[in-house]
């Protein structure tokens, strides 16, 4: 009996411990977040859990007994079919993902782990398994891999875009190399790079790739400037790939090569000389699939008592690495403390734990899970156990790292661009986003300036042209247009604007890109006046390549030579060359413009008609920003009337000086020849007069006094004449001279005069300056005899001063004699020219004659100031040569 008594307590024990077992592996089936199936050899479900209601919305009597194909289109149910065939075959299934409907139509996407069921002989009577619903997964991979594309789409062109920019600001870069840099940085920007060649053409040059070639599979797209075509962007594919939006391109491919296009010819416009487009990133790695969950099972305190395989294969651990507190050691260092007060707070609460942490693997990777558990507990509330899944989101943290870092480099372009950009709503046109460019240089803050729309920025005129460019923008996906903007303090900035279509948020936006144009409107406003200047200019203009040859020529040069434009570019200026001008002189010319100087001469050239003319020319060097001469410019005046009259000039100046010269010489010869015999004839008529006074009678005295007094006259003319001729060839050499000195002896000399008229003769300050000195004697003698000579009733006042004025000394002679009619003042330099009567006031006609004479030797000239009645001033100039008063 005893024995009999302990078996039967063994066996009560034992079905206890199954039946509590049992208890345990039920709630276990039933709290599992999975799908836990049976069905038998036939394909019908013969036991689901509870978690296939929630994911296929069915009631477990309404699937129980049903083929598992009858929840799932017919084809993705025969390929289950063909599955289930090989596991009841004896083969396990892992991994195996498939869809379902549930009630309401929708897919569900799930992952089967599933082994077969055998009976007592062995034999395979259906099979069992767990699930795991993967659609929130999959429409996460969905998700994030459109969001990816779209942001290397959006970053690709927005790179294109940028990468122009930047190729066109670098300094003295030339618009052949920008435009061999855009060809060679096409291909990484298509679809397919490895098998992409580019090609552009621009008024008869290729720039392309080294591995272009002509291929069925093409896209191209017209350059064009000013509305005329100029050029083309050809890109192909070297390789047949599969149909796409058009052929084998994408749309966007489309849009792409319309705005490259219209880039260089916006370029090309402006510049010509400029080109950018930078290597677009590569497109990012598609995110790694996400791994089926991993079951734990804990006591009370969190020590792990069991855990499956593909929990090992997230954590790295095996079983008995993970047993008891293994698996917390294993957590990450920098989220033990963070999960351990989450896992305790749920617990305390009757709560579901859950929480994203990581595991170190022991080869030191990490990996992310995403965790879930729920307390298992007596009948009396008290918790006895955890049951829990963890999830591997390894891949989905590095993606989502991956698209913080893509959103980041994004952002970060869009907020450091050079350009202002904006993003704008095509529904009311209001600002979206824009980067910080765009409000500093409109001078409001981002908050401000996302409260305005489009029009708000534009001044009236621009704004009436908003609607208008929408539409084009809105029919060809892409355009760039010059437009005004206004600041906040109402200035207005003149601005280029490339605005694009383009996906943000989920939606079709306008990108546009607004590029300040201020300096550049500046300069062209220069360079066209500047243009208007050379075509308009009076003197011929000539532009040359460096060798020389013709380039450019304006109007005037047509005018001049004959030649049309089309006749000489191309050319060289020798075409020009009459054989006139030394040889020479052409090398001295072209060695130094080559050495990078200016060089200034004259040019004896042939017109088209051969007749030859003369030009005055200055050539001078135009150097690039590296310091390299790119062209010669040539201005030129033609001055062959000038030249002709200068040599016409010269020759009657050689006439005029040999005249001069013979006449002076005649002067001299006869006033000198005709002294002797005057002195003979004044002589004998004087000795006549003595003798035969009173004794010939009243009539022969008269006669006697006439002859007499003519032979005087005669004597003195003579005299005058002599000293007049005697001025420009007679001359001594100019030396410092004292002009007191030179008053002091000329009054000495006419002292008789002086003292006989009770005249006063004063003087200021006058200088020393480089002069003849017996000239200018001669010159203070005349003017103060003149003074004395025509006085009025009152006693002669003379004074003499002199003023610097400028370069040059200003002295006068004032009287107080009977003065000048205004009409007379440049007749009395006259030689010969006499005011009176010989019997009023006598005298030669020659004095001021030989005043005026020694003035203008000496580089001066000589006027009159003097109204009748009122004496007069005689104002001179003599250079002044660095003397002083004295």
């Amino acid at each position: 009996m005893g024995e009999a008594a302990m078996e039967l307590q063994r066996v009560s024990r034992a079905e206890e411990a199954v039946t509590k077992s049992e208890a345990l592996y039920r709630d276990l089936v039933e709290t599992s977040q999975d799908l836990i199936w049976r069905c038998d050899a036939e394909g019908r479900f013969t036991f689901l859990n509870q978690a296939w209601e929630k994911t296929h919305g069915y009631k477990i009597e309404e699937m129980l007994g049903r083929r598992f194909t009858d929840f799932q289109t017919p084809e993705v149910g025969q390929r289950a079919i063909q599955e289930f065939a090989r596991h009841l075959a004896g083969g396990s299934v892992t991994g195996y993902e498939t869809t379902h409907v549930s009630k309401s139509g929708d897919v569900v996407h799930l992952v089967f782990n599933a082994m077969p069921l055998y009976d007592s002989e062995g034999h395979i009577v259906g099979t069992q398994g767990t699930a795991h619903d993967i659609t929130e997964r999959k429409r996460a991979e969905e998700a994030l891999g459109e969001r990816t594309h779209q942001l290397g789409e959006r970053v690709k062109e927005l790179n294109c875009l940028y990468g122009i920019s930047k190729l066109v600001e670098t300094p003295g870069i030339s618009l052949e190399q920008i435009l061999q840099r855009t060809a060679d940085l096409i291909p990484p920007s298509w679809q397919y790079p490895e098998v992409t060649c580019a090609r552009i053409t621009l008024d008869g040059q290729e720039f392309k790739t080294e591995d272009f070639r002509e291929t069925p599979w093409k896209q191209a797209s017209d350059i064009k400037a000013d509305g005329e075509g100029i050029g083309r962007v050809e890109v192909r594919y070297l390789e047949e790939r599969p149909e796409s939006d058009e052929g084998p391109f994408l749309k966007e491919e489309r849009s792409l090569i319309n705005a490259i296009a219209e880039e260089l010819g916006r370029i090309t416009e402006r510049k010509r000389a400029e080109e950018a487009l930078r290597e677009s990133e590569r497109r990012y790695q598609t995110l790694a699939k996400v791994s089926p969950v991993g079951i734990f099972h804990t006591d009370p305190d969190g020590d792990c008592l069991y855990v499956n395989e593909r929990w090992c294969e997230i954590t790295g651990l095996t079983v008995e690495q993970a047993l008891r507190d293994g698996w917390a050691q294993a957590l990450h260092p920098d989220d033990r403390d963070r999960v351990s007060t989450e896992w305790y707070r749920a617990a305390t609460r009757n709560e579901v734990f859950r929480s994203e942490y990581r595991f170190q693997r022991p080869d030191g990777r990490i990996t992310w899970v995403y965790g879930q558990a729920r307390v298992e507990t007596d009948s009396s509330g008290t918790p006895t156990a955890y049951v829990g899944t963890i999830t591997d989101i390894t891949e989905g943290k590095r993606a989502e790292e991956a698209l913080r870092e893509s959103e980041e480099k994004y952002r970060s372009q869009f907020e450091h661009a050079n350009d202002s950009i904006f993003i704008i709503d095509p529904s009311n046109r209001r600002f979206l986003d824009i980067n910080e460019n765009a409000a500093g240089r409109l001078g409001y803050t981002r908050e401000e300036l996302l409260q305005l729309k489009a029009e708000d920025i534009a001044t009236p005129r621009a704004g009436a042209r908003i609607p208008a460019n929408i539409r084009e923008l809105q029919r060809t996906g892409s355009i760039v247009f010059e437009s005004e903007h206004l600041r906040k303090d109402g200035t207005m900035v003149p601005v280029e604007i490339s605005s694009r279509v383009v996906e943000y948020g989920g939606r079709q936006v306008f990108q546009s890109f607004v590029r300040d144009i201020t300096e550049r409107k500046r300069a062209e406003d220069e360079l066209r006046k500047l243009s208007r200047a050379v075509e308009q200019s009076p003197g011929i203009a000539i532009i040359t390549d460096p060798q020389g040859n013709i380039e450019y020529v304006n109007p005037k040069f047509t005018q001049v030579t004959g030649y049309a434009p089309e006749e000489v570019v191309g050319k060289t200026p020798r075409i020009l060359k009459s054989g006139e001008t030394e040889p020479e002189e052409y090398e001295r010319l072209w060695e130094t413009i080559s050495s990078g100087r200016e060089w200034r001469g004259e040019l004896h050239n042939k017109k088209k008609n051969g007749e030859l003319y003369w030009v005055s020319a200055s050539i001078s060097p135009i150097r690039d920003g590296e310091g390299t001469i790119t062209h010669f410019v040539g201005v030129q005046e033609d001055f062959t009337e000038r030249k002709r009259a200068e040599d016409t000039l010269k020759r009657y100046a050689a006439e005029l000086e040999r005249s001069n010269t013979e006449l002076e010489q005649f002067a001299y010869v006869a006033s000198h020849d005709l002294q002797e015999p005057l002195r003979m004839v004044a002589n004998y008529l004087q000795l006549l007069k003595r003798r035969y006074k009173d004794k010939l009678g009243p009539d022969a005295d008269e006669f006697i006094f006439y002859a007499v007094d003519g032979a005087r006259r005669m004597k003195a003319l003579i005299s005058d004449l002599l000293v007049y001729s005697r001025v420009g060839t007679r001359g001594k050499d100019y030396e410092p001279t004292d002009w007191v000195a030179v008053f002091d002896t000329a009054t000495v000399n006419l002292q008789e005069a002086i003292q006989e008229s009770g005249a006063k003769v004063s003087r200021g300050a006058l200088p020393t300056v480089m002069a003849d000195a017996p000239q200018l004697t001669q010159l203070f003698q005349n003017l103060v005899s003149n003074a004395i000579k025509f006085r009025s009733g009152e006693a002669p006042n003379i004074h003499v001063s002199a003023v610097r004025k400028g370069d040059e000394w200003v002295f006068s002679v004032r009287d107080n004699g009977i003065g000048v009619d205004p009409q007379y003042h440049d007749r009395i330099f006259v030689i010969f020219q006499r005011l009176h009567t010989r019997t009023e006031y006598p005298g030669t006609g020659v004095g001021l004659a030989i005043c005026k004479r020694i003035v203008e030797r000496h580089g001066g000239r000589i006027w009159l100031e003097s109204e009748l009645g009122k004496g007069s001033t005689f104002y001179f100039t003599i250079p002044d040569s660095g003397g002083h008063l004295s």
